[in-house]
């Protein structure tokens, strides 16, 4: 019997309808990372950097940030679509309800983003951090509702104590589904947060926690305190800790890894680098000039005004273009030595930079940084040179690093919530990411031309590939037993196109014949009278 869904829209930080408490709302409170020592100390497990270290070093270097923006957009902001589980059947074969269901999901995980935002934030600490958490909430009936990111930034490991915990499967072997019984060792997360929220519980530090359980763990745990549901503990329905799953790059870490780490020192220094540079703008390290005097000594306002301009603070370009008038008066031994007074400027512009220090340095830190992305100059905003190239380098990123990071991407949410039993628990149909073209609209019209040489091309698929990869906004054309739809729609166009020809009324481009009335009046018109004894023969 179907449950009766009465669900409303449930904000952000309230789990409230009226006085009714919510079952399938978010446990988190936004805050900052709050993971210091107290004397409330858990069982937390460490993170293999300080995350604050690793924010800081994406925000202060030059070309990390545009590494990640890159992977983001390219392999997270394309879409998804929903796509059969057998390969061998049309969506159209698909269970009608799971289809949309699936699809509901895709336009809103949650009650305020679509999931391909929520993926975007994933990506974002997938790749920043080396992992990346995803909040499953589910309704009072046990089904997934709502899925929302969970931020990386201020969620933690807590070590296991609880053993294993026995749970049943069922996996299709063959195309029967059969039962398996495994042991698994779940964990538990939890936030600490310097402010108290309506879903937290306050600390005698003032701080607060929010503990939640690990993706799949059939044992129920109250949210306040971590603990699970015993026969002499028993958690209520409004106090059930809602559940995350873990998605992390490999490494033997309970976390993991960002691959960029192993390029940290040459980010480092790239930043070093740029920080000499700038220091070299602000000062003006070598002066352009310097002045000497011989024979004499300058007077003291001369030097007053000198020592000012060299030791004053400020910016070295505000005073790039100052000048400064110099006086000076001989020094003799006797009234009757004449002074001689030399003042001399000498240029220093020889041994000054005319370009910025560590230039060969920061290009081959910046190439170090790329090829841990394995990521072309042009998706970056680098020059690639010529066209060729460009588009040479787009087609191996493509092919190389982008579609192979979406399918594994796309394997573990169809795995883990889209299919799983624990989620979804759909049997028909998958998520799949949507790619990107990058193809040039001159190289599909010249492949349309030669398809449809071989009658590959039907009107149809015209309009498809038009709308998809040449961003044409053409009608759709009528799906078979429509209203509208004509047997032409699927034909090949060379087919299609010599039945309209063969059904063309006659015009003056195709003349028909002439009556033999009508030929002897066009023969007096143009004077082209036939001989009459041609005309007897």
């Amino acid at each position: 019997m179907p449950v009766k869904d009465d669900r409303k829209v449930v904000h952000i930080g309230s789990n409230t309808i009226g006085s009714r408490k919510r079952a399938d709302t978010s446990r988190q409170t936004p805050d900052e990372d709050s993971f210091k020592a107290s004397p409330n100390s858990i069982a937390v497990i460490a993170t293999p950097y300080s995350l604050q270290t690793l924010t800081q070093v994406v925000q202060e270097s030059s070309i990390l940030g545009q590494c990640i923006e890159a992977m983001i957009v390219n392999t997270a902001s394309s879409g998804y679509m929903v796509v059969p589980t057998d390969p061998t059947k049309s969506i159209e074969d698909v269970d009608l309800l799971e289809l949309e269901t699936l699809t509901s999901f895709i336009r809103y995980a949650n009650p305020n983003q679509g999931l391909t935002t929520v993926n975007e934030l994933l990506k974002s600490d997938y790749e920043t951090y080396g992992y990346s958490f995803r909040e499953i909430i589910r309704a009072r009936n046990g089904k997934v509702s709502n899925i929302r990111y969970a931020p990386a930034y201020n969620l933690r490991i807590l070590s296991s104590s609880e053993g294993y915990v026995e749970v049943v499967k069922k996996v299709e072997r063959g195309g029967v589904r059969s039962t398996v019984r495994e042991h698994i060792l779940f964990r538990r997360f939890v936030q600490e947060l310097s402010s108290v929220g309506s879903n937290n519980v306050q600390l005698s530090n003032g701080r607060s926690r929010v503990y939640f359980k690990e993706f799949g763990d059939p044992r129920k745990m109250d949210y306040r305190n971590g603990r699970y549901e015993t026969d002499q503990y028993t958690v209520e329905t409004k106090y059930v800790a809602t559940e995350i799953l873990h998605e992390r790059q490999k490494s033997p870490d309970a976390y993991g890894i960002p691959k960029w780490t192993a390029a940290l020192p040459a980010i480092l220094g790239t930043r070093e680098s740029e920080e000499v540079n700038l220091d070299y703008f602000e000062n003006n390290t070598v002066p352009p000039a310097m002045l000497t005097v011989s024979g004499g000594r300058l007077t003291q306002k001369s030097f007053e005004s000198l020592q000012l301009l060299l030791s004053e603070p400020g910016q070295a370009k505000d005073r790039a273009h100052q000048m400064i008038l110099v006086e000076a008066i001989s020094e003799s031994n006797g009234l009757e030595e004449d002074g001689n007074v030399t003042i001399k400027l000498e240029k220093l512009t020889d041994i000054r930079q005319s370009d910025g220090l560590f230039d060969k340095y920061e290009t081959s830190a910046q190439s170090k940084v790329r090829s841990i992305f394995r990521l072309p100059p042009i998706v970056i905003g680098l020059d690639s040179g010529n066209y060729a190239n460009a588009n040479t380098s787009l087609h191996v990123a493509e092919t190389q690093v982008f579609q192979p990071d979406r399918r594994r991407h796309d394997d573990f949410w169809n795995m883990n919530i889209v299919n799983h039993q624990d989620g979804l628990n759909l049997k028909s149909v998958k998520l799949q990411s949507l790619s990107m073209s990058v193809t040039e609209s001159s190289e599909v019209i010249k492949s349309l031309a030669t398809l449809n040489i071989s009658g590959a091309v039907t009107p149809r698929k015209a309009v498809i590939v038009s709308r998809d990869l040449l961003g044409i906004d053409l009608a759709k054309y009528p799906e078979k037993d429509e209203e509208g739809y004509e047997d032409w729609m699927d034909q090949p166009l060379a087919l299609s196109t010599r039945s309209t020809t063969e059904n063309l009324p006659e015009t003056s481009d195709r003349p028909s014949e002439s009556s033999p009335e009508e030929k002897v009046k066009i023969q007096e018109e143009t004077g082209n009278t036939p001989d009459p004894e041609n005309s007897d023969k």
